[in-house]
């Protein structure tokens, strides 16, 4: 098993929020408590994220392992206390888009994702940083962050679906604006729609930053929006979700440790999904930061 020492029995600490385990059922949280066997799983239902965060640093010490059943926001929240843990992360997926667990490679089925406890691997990963704040996945001003608002009441209710719909009726108030971007002390200027900084691969429901972007490279990953026609946003959309972005004229790719994004007003940042800061953004990568087990290569 990839957390214990085989003299011993694996202790984990499984956080999941009270109004996510009742959506879900009993049935399927045994089924995911069964998926770790012969490990022993101790089941804490969490009302708010600090009570989260609170039980880590309480109890971290007693564990091997802490599993975390929820969405990318859920993870987000608790990024700073699970690297102070020092305890490898088992990621089960109870979110709406689970961009994070797509970027590790883990099952969308939770109880098939809990396997991993006995089937899989304990492998380090970097975290991304914008002013400070810890990050799993990407962080983006522009299009991104005017979504993620709209989509606060809804996701539950129409899923990854949701994340199209919100483009749709965004798109319409849509802003341009002039940035300044500085990749390892080389400055870029251009107007547009969006920028994106990638730590992992995948945001807003299965769009990649790039179709080599990893987690575990110590690099970030950017790609900003020229102001463009609908129509070719749209015709662009298979390149965004592979990744391939790249090669068309009307985005700029960049890469590298460090990241600055400067703007003329303050825009804010959206990073994993939530709102968290305003530019001028400064990133940076918190390189091999925290464990996590993922499927075997």
């Amino acid at each position: 098993m990839p957390v214990q020492d085989v003299s011993q029995t694996p202790r984990v600490l499984l956080l999941i929020s009270g109004k996510k385990a009742e959506e879900i059922g009993q049935a399927r949280i045994d089924a995911i408590i069964e998926a770790m066997q012969p490990a022993q799983v101790t089941l804490e239902k969490t009302d708010a994220p600090e009570h989260a965060e609170n039980t880590v640093r309480a109890q971290a010490d007693n564990f091997d392992c802490i599993a975390v059943g929820g969405g990318d926001g859920t993870l987000h929240a608790m990024a700073a206390v699970l690297c102070e843990a020092a305890r490898p992360l088992l990621v089960i997926p109870l979110g709406t888009a689970n961009d994070f667990a797509r970027t590790l490679d883990i099952p969308r089925d939770p109880v098939e994702a809990a396997a991993l406890l006995n089937e899989g691997e304990a492998r380090r990963i970097d975290l991304g940083e914008v002013n400070g704040i810890p990050f799993f996945n990407v962080a983006s001003i522009g299009l991104s962050v005017d979504i993620a608002e709209r989509l606060a009441g809804v996701k539950k209710r129409w899923g990854v679906l949701s994340y199209l719909g919100g483009f749709f009726v965004v798109w319409r108030a849509r802003r341009t604006f002039r940035v300044r971007i500085s990749c390892d002390g080389e400055w870029v200027s251009q107007r547009s729609i969006q920028v994106s900084v990638g730590n992992g691969r995948y945001h807003g429901g299965g769009i990649s930053v790039a179709d080599d972007a990893s987690i575990e490279d110590g690099l970030l990953d950017v790609y900003a929006l020229a102001p463009q026609p609908l129509w070719q946003l749209i015709w662009m959309l298979p390149a965004l979700l592979s990744g391939e972005q790249k090669y068309w004229r009307t985005v700029t790719t960049l890469r590298g440790r460090e990241v600055s994004l400067v703007t003329r007003k303050p825009h804010r940042v959206n990073a994993d999904g939530e709102l968290v800061s305003r530019t001028p953004a400064e990133f940076r990568i918190r390189r091999h930061a925290l464990e996590a087990i993922v499927p075997k290569k």
